[in-house]
């Protein structure tokens, strides 16, 4: 089964382009859903940033795509 490339149109809320910084990831699952909570640490106290609740056919394609990211960037 072929998949044709969709392009989608991309629009950034102000809040969303600033970005946020996180250096550590906690990941959990049910059976519906992966969970993946960003963290930011510095010093004695921790905060979420984000929060990213996701299917998981959409985790998996986040999955290969980090992966392909990774290895441009490590070579």
């Amino acid at each position: 089964m072929n998949q044709k490339e969709q392009q989608i149109q991309l629009r950034f809320p102000d809040e969303v382009l600033q970005g946020k910084y996180c250096n550590q990831l906690i990941v959990n699952h049910t059976q519906n859903e992966f969970v993946m909570d960003y963290i930011t640490n510095f010093g004695p106290g921790a905060i979420v940033s984000s929060r990213i609740i996701s299917n998981p056919v959409a985790f998996k394609q986040m999955v290969i795509a980090l992966t392909d990211n990774l290895s441009k960037y490590e070579n």
